[in-house]
């Protein structure tokens, strides 16, 4: 069976790879692919403008790419997830808009026990009780799903949300599986995930009872995560990791409103800046008027030319 997000936007030839991906292995519990966030909220924002339009008009037309990320259990699942999760130049492979799932499993699936447990029984739960009966396959290529991001959260709820013991269910979950592990790197890369979830799903409350620093304190004192991995948590680098990752998330979108659909062959940072630039004056702020269009040129030149001085 498949689910769908009704939000989402897919390519063309997703299924048709995705059908490949199922016949070539008769142990796969879940067949998705990699995705490109989007945001439509963001129309009138520089830094995530729509691009709605070309995702339908050129990337969702893409061929697709033949590299799958195959995974046989929770632990690879959990390091895949961090790890792309920190690092937002690699394809990611959670949160999936489209997934083909085994009917079996879906039926076997208990999700109200696992609601009742988590307040969700979507994505990362479900992808972990598949991999107890299966391999999780992902096709590597971010033009196959999109995916719509919702800035404000307007699908969480104070209903939704997460109290304390269901938060204390979810730190258990993904770190069950290297919890043992005193690798620097696991842990540091959890923590930045930590920051980054838990306070736009929690109860509005809880995030006030419990900031960021006060709820991982809790969780050490009670427990919930050993006592070791505190010696790992620095907040200030933490936060200094967390405006890299959203400082390369603005990279990777910004790439896509290239006229190429990417960066620069010649990796030159100016070109790929003069390309954006170009691009968005042309492109998006022509809706606004022509002298805006020119503004935004004009100070691209004039911003080039400092540079150029300086390095002369």
């Amino acid at each position: 069976m498949i689910r769908l997000h009704d939000d989402n936007l897919i390519n063309i030839h997703f299924f048709e790879s995705v059908l490949k991906i199922l016949n070539s292995s008769e142990n796969i519990a879940i067949a998705t692919a990699s995705f490109k966030i989007f945001f439509t909220e963001y129309g009138s924002s520089f830094l995530y403008p729509d691009i709605t339009d070309k995702i339908k008009k050129y990337y969702s037309r893409q061929p697709l790419g033949h590299d799958i990320i195959l995974i046989n259990n929770k632990t690879d699942f959990i390091a895949q997830m961090i790890k792309r999760f920190n690092d937002r130049f690699l394809p990611p492979i959670g949160n999936t808009p489209f997934l083909v799932i085994r009917t079996d499993l879906f039926k076997e699936f208990q999700a109200e026990k696992e609601k009742e447990k988590y307040a969700k029984a979507d994505d990362t739960v479900f992808y972990l009780f598949a991999l107890k009966h299966g391999s999780f396959a992902c096709l590597s290529d971010t033009n196959a799903t999109f995916f719509r991001a919702h800035p404000n959260r307007d699908s969480e709820t104070d209903e939704n949300s997460l109290n304390l013991e269901q938060t204390e269910n979810w730190t258990r979950m993904y770190t069950q599986t290297f919890r043992e592990n005193a690798d620097p790197e696991i842990w540091k890369g959890f923590f930045c995930l930590f920051y980054a979830v838990f306070p736009a799903f929690l109860k509005k409350d809880l995030v006030k009872t419990y900031p960021n620093k006060a709820l991982l304190e809790h969780f050490f004192k009670c427990g919930v995560l050993p006592s070791f991995a505190s010696s790992f948590y620095n907040e200030e680098e933490i936060l200094n990791r967390m405006n890299k990752i959203n400082s390369d998330q603005q990279k990777v979108y910004k790439s896509y409103l290239l006229p190429n659909g990417g960066f620069s062959e010649t990796n030159d940072f100016w070109e790929n800046v003069s390309g954006f630039r170009k691009y968005i004056g042309i492109k998006h702020f022509t809706k606004n008027g022509v002298k805006r269009k020119y503004l935004i040129l004009f100070k691209h030149r004039i911003l080039l030319w400092k540079v150029k001085k300086r390095q002369k």
